[in-house]
């Protein structure tokens, strides 16, 4: 990791962030630091993709997991020359923060000035899930889990409701709102070692091991084996879900 050229990614929800006397830390430790701040959904991968263009080294994701996502995606965008450039940094300041529990490190403002300074990064794996739209090919990489089923809906009931409510409550309403308009698809799946057909509920590809702020779904999984943990939630109910929990 080198600590020039440095782009700092930060979700306008969290604008305000960017001004406080942490930040002031961090400024002065690295002046050079560029900051920019999202304007709409999906902003942070074109910024991420235009500050990998300008051969920045270093993007810093400021936010929650959408926003790490986000990032993420921008640097994938561009050419693998400069993609084996870069490298990620992440100071978890949003609604979830579910894939930094996978990491099992400390992501205070202190530990990633330090970890700037002393050129300190890891490899993790990534995955990605391709489909056609449009009658066009589209791949989408994640960093956390990539799920099917239910987790959509929960999702789109999730973001009417975390203005009003703490994350992890908002995901709980979310999950029970989603439920009553569910209905179970029957599928068939197959993996390298896996097969399974049935009602599906929720099938989900871990990188990390938690998601929906604090559900531990996949506890075996590892950011570094490189291997993506697969979980199945059958023909479960609304009971069955809360209980394996």
């Amino acid at each position: 990791m080198t600590a020039n050229p440095i782009s700092v990614i930060i979700n306008r929800k969290h604008e305000n962030h960017a001004d406080t006397a942490v930040w002031k830390i961090f400024k002065k430790s690295f002046p050079q630091a560029v900051f920019y701040f999202t304007d709409y959904s999906g902003h942070a991968t074109l910024l991420a993709e235009k500050a990998a263009l300008q051969r920045d080294s270093l993007l810093i994701a400021v936010g929650g997991d959408g926003t790490i996502n986000e990032v993420v995606n921008g640097m994938m965008r561009v050419d693998e020359e400069i993609r084996k450039t870069l490298a990620l940094a992440i100071l978890p300041i949003g609604t979830g923060n579910d894939f930094v529990k996978s990491t099992g490190l400390n992501h205070s403002m202190e530990n990633l000035i330090q970890a700037i300074h002393l050129h300190k990064s890891v490899p993790i794996d990534l995955g990605s899930v391709s489909s056609h739209q449009d009658g066009k090919l589209q791949t989408r990489y994640f960093i956390n889990i990539a799920d099917a089923g239910l987790g959509g809906l929960v999702a789109k009931k999730f973001v009417g409701l975390v203005r009003w409510l703490p994350a992890h409550l908002a995901y709980h309403v979310s999950i029970l709102r989603a439920f009553l308009g569910f209905r179970h698809a029957m599928v068939h799946v197959k993996g390298d070692n896996f097969e399974y057909s049935g009602k599906l509920l929720s099938l989900c590809a871990a990188n990390g091991q938690w998601f929906g702020s604090g559900l531990g779904i996949a506890p075996h999984a590892d950011i570094q084996d490189g291997n993506l943990a697969f979980v199945i939630l059958g023909d479960v109910s609304l009971f069955g879900y809360y209980r394996d929990w």
